[in-house]
């Protein structure tokens, strides 16, 4: 198993306990948006990962223009978590909208191909890749 896949292991299990999980978007303008995110789940293929989520409108407009997303996973307890940087390859759902916001939110799951896995921590940090020393 390669690092990077023993990262993204360890990521996953972080998102499972924690339950925090961020989506960073950009739209053509580089205008960024946060959403959160429900479920996070390794795939057959390596250096993949699905996403699923109710996504808003702001987020379903910027990843159908921009496909280069942020995950964000952190353990605020531990101070502990990873920045996923990827892009969208595939983007499914099953049609079903939210009642809480009239309908404007629609469940969708990404399947994000990884370029960079980095340390996700708010005390000082250097960005460098998870498992680099």
């Amino acid at each position: 198993m390669s690092m990077e896949q023993k990262t993204l292991e360890e990521a996953v299990h972080l998102a499972r306990k924690t339950g925090i999980v961020f989506l960073g978007s950009a739209d053509h303008r580089g205008i960024p948006h946060v959403c959160a995110a429900t479920d996070l789940a390794v795939v057959s293929r390596k250096n993949r990962f699905r996403l699923s989520f109710w996504c808003c409108p702001t987020t379903s407009f910027n990843t159908g223009l921009n496909p280069h997303v942020s995950v964000v996973i952190w353990d605020k307890i531990l101070d502990k978590g990873y920045q996923i940087l990827g892009e969208i390859r595939e983007v499914s759902g099953n049609g079903e909208t939210s009642p809480a916001v009239s309908g404007r939110q629609v469940e969708r799951s990404l399947l994000i191909e990884i370029e960079k896995i980095l340390l996700f921590k708010k005390t000082p940090h250097t960005d460098r890749e998870a498992g680099v020393l």
